[in-house]
């Protein structure tokens, strides 16, 4: 196995743009989540996908440990002058970009198949998910409303997932992101 010490600019330019594009996606997020919060706090539970989504589709398309993270963070990095929450967003991206990368991190960045995306992501959701619900005192709601929401929050994070895969693989098929990703290790090749 090949053993990367330094990132590539190819590598590093594919995060960047997809940080980029995360950053610029989110501000309408915010501002949609900022003016709905008050009036449907179920809108901001069922789009928490989104904001995962471009280091979703770098994890899936590089297949590089820190990719996740440093995505999330350059998204945050692009939307926090742009938003009215600004820089102090950054410690909630940096959690979004760590929790993405721990599904990873547990099987030491070995295994990349679809279903460690979609559990690893379940788990990230359902935590981002409860903070959303305790800031909106969804505690004190309804009991069948609260359900509602989780239920409504996992099946549309389960989208983003899904999509997040399709991106990856369309890219990766566009060329994108082909020499950046993880040298591929081939099982039962002699050395010499």
């Amino acid at each position: 196995m090949t053993v990367r010490r330094r990132a590539s600019t190819r590598y590093l330019l594919t995060c960047a743009v997809l940080g980029v594009a995360g950053g610029l996606l989110t501000v309408g997020m915010n501002y949609a989540s900022l003016a709905l919060s008050v009036l449907a706090p179920a809108f901001v539970a069922v789009t928490i996908g989104a904001w995962i989504l471009p280091s979703m589709t770098g994890l899936a398309l590089l297949q590089r440990p820190g990719a996740g993270f440093l995505i999330a963070l350059l998204a945050g990095l692009v939307n926090a002058p742009l938003t009215p929450f600004g820089f102090a967003q950054l410690p909630t991206v940096v959690m979004a970009g760590v929790l993405s990368e721990l599904p990873f991190l547990i099987t030491l960045y070995r295994n990349w198949s679809a279903p460690v995306f979609f559990v690893g992501y379940g788990v990230l959701i359902t935590a981002f998910s409860t903070l959303w619900f305790v800031y909106i005192d969804a505690v004190m709601s309804v009991a069948w409303l609260l359900v509602v929401l989780y239920a409504l929050t996992a099946v549309v994070s389960l989208g983003f997932v899904q999509l997040a895969l399709i991106l990856a693989r369309r890219l990766r098929a566009a060329g994108v992101g082909r020499s950046s990703a993880a040298p591929q290790r081939t099982v039962g090749t002699a050395r010499g």
